[in-house]
């Protein structure tokens, strides 16, 4: 499938579609998949502590983010917890618990 974005002129612009391998090949897309991936107000309390550069950064590849396969999914966030030291079950409570640690690991890990 193809994207449809609008121009400033109300005109359509298509992009081609995102691949599987673009999304892993791209940190901030993998951050987005992570952000994505847990509660509003968790992702909210790590937005919170990245700062605005780093929240704009994320932001924007949320927008382009394509739909993925819970495969995938489960492929990075194995990937970025494992780097915490964390089961990847056990994200969103060391997110709520120490919203810091995972912040700052999401910074390192994705080099955001």
């Amino acid at each position: 499938k193809k994207r449809t974005l609008l121009s400033r002129e109300g005109k359509a612009l298509t992009s081609p579609p995102i691949s599987s391998v673009e999304v892993l090949a791209d940190p901030r897309m993998k951050a987005a998949v992570v952000f994505m991936s847990l509660p509003a107000e968790l992702s909210a309390s790590l937005f919170e502590e990245i700062g605005p550069e780093k929240v704009k950064k994320v932001t924007l590849a949320i927008s382009s983010l394509p739909a993925i396969s819970g495969d995938l999914r489960v492929q990075i966030l194995e990937d970025f917890t494992a780097s915490l030291g964390i089961a990847s079950h056990r994200l969103e409570d060391a997110a709520r618990e120490e919203p810091g640690l995972v912040a700052r690991g999401l910074v390192s890990h994705f080099k955001l």
